[in-house]
């Protein structure tokens, strides 16, 4: 590791569980946004509960989806191993986010330090058990005051990349962050989902990062702590992701006058249609990454340093040979500003959602898509 190791004086999880999560330690631990819950996603929580968006407490828990919660588990835990050093929360406001204000970057820390906390202070107060030492109200100010170190510690570490409207654009602008940290940020890791890790991964590979991936689910279902949490995350009847789309087939099915037995078959196979969509959705990322980078090439405009922005375009010779055609030079030659103007006329294309079908021929598509956007 670099400059950015931490070691904390007493907390770290058992050398077999972070053995068991295959986790090394990094500088930069990159924790990717996810979309908040919106007022309109919330909007059967507000139906039956309003009082509990009333509180903040509650609110921040309810905005964060599961899957959003369950990175910010994992980097927690994993900085209260002493193997991290600087966290980094990506993601910024976006359309979906209706009647949000902050951002996913911001909100995800919050929490983050939320289970920081409290993790802290379970761990601390079973050491003092271990030593059976007696509860005091000295015990507890000290209790109160370690808390407070860890969490002074890690609010130093937090790095917020908040101006992010898409995961393309998260990597742009967190390469941009590690290139001005080099010396500081030379190991990194991407912390995410499963369903999401191998799209980032490839995402990070084409903006020229190197770095180890980890998905918050396996770290969460092998800590009991955290183990509920996961299940809700597999469980469609459990996650609020899907509580929206439950209540407009739960109103569809009382309208019809479905009965309960049949009602809760109906809703679980719509549901679990819900998840293949969202399995779609990554394979149609991965193919578009793989096989067309005009599609990925417009954001490239956000990478700041001249040799990150030549080396992507070097390990991509469709995108190279696209940029070189529009300013008449190679890449070689060019600086910055001359690959940015090409780029910036490079027209995106975002191709139709078969392309996350299974046996979907992508590259034929691609060759097809390439062909009528040249034609126009």
């Amino acid at each position: 590791m670099g400059e950015g190791s931490h070691n904390p004086e007493f907390i770290s999880l058992s050398q077999q569980e972070v053995e068991d999560f295959n986790f090394k330690p990094v500088d930069a631990l990159i924790v990717l946004g996810a979309a908040i819950n919106s007022d309109e996603k919330l909007e059967s929580v507000r139906r039956y509960d309003a009082d509990l968006l009333s509180n903040p407490e509650s609110a921040l828990r309810l905005r964060l989806p599961i899957p959003a919660k369950l990175r910010c588990v994992a980097a927690a835990e994993l900085f209260l191993t002493g193997n991290v050093g600087d966290i980094i929360f990506a993601g910024g406001k976006t359309a979906k986010n209706k009647g949000v204000d902050s951002s996913e970057a911001e909100l995800m820390s919050h929490y983050f330090l939320r289970i920081v906390a409290k993790r802290a202070k379970s761990r601390i107060r079973t050491e003092y058990k271990k030593e059976n030492l007696d509860d005091s109200s000295e015990q507890e100010e000290e209790i109160e005051a370690r808390v407070n170190q860890v969490l002074e510690d890690a609010r130093s570490r937090l790095v917020l990349e908040d101006q992010s409207e898409s995961t393309l654009q998260n990597f742009a602008n967190t390469a941009n962050l590690i290139d001005q940290n080099r010396s500081k940020y030379q190991d990194t890791g991407i912390l995410t989902n499963g369903f999401h890790l191998p799209r980032a991964l490839k995402i990070a590979q084409t903006f020229a990062e190197q770095s180890s991936g980890y998905d918050a689910e396996s770290f969460a279902s092998t800590n009991t702590h955290y183990h509920n949490l996961a299940e809700r995350y597999f469980d469609p009847e459990r996650n609020l992701d899907f509580r929206q789309e439950a209540l407009l087939l739960v109103e569809e099915a009382i309208i019809g006058g479905m009965a309960d037995s049949s009602m809760r078959e109906v809703i679980k196979q719509r549901l679990g249609s819900s998840m293949d969509r969202r399995a779609e959705g990554e394979q149609y990322g991965m193919n578009v990454l793989k096989y067309l980078p005009e599609y990925w090439l417009p954001d490239l405009v956000y990478v700041q340093d001249p040799s990150r922005l030549k080396m992507i375009l070097e390990q991509n010779p469709e995108a190279r040979q696209l940029v070189e055609s529009i300013s008449g030079e190679d890449i070689e030659s060019s600086d910055r500003e001359k690959l940015i103007e090409a780029i910036s006329q490079v027209k995106r294309i975002v191709p139709r959602g078969v392309w996350g079908k299974p046996g979907f021929d992508a590259e034929s598509a691609a060759k097809e898509l390439r062909g009528n956007n040249n034609e126009n």
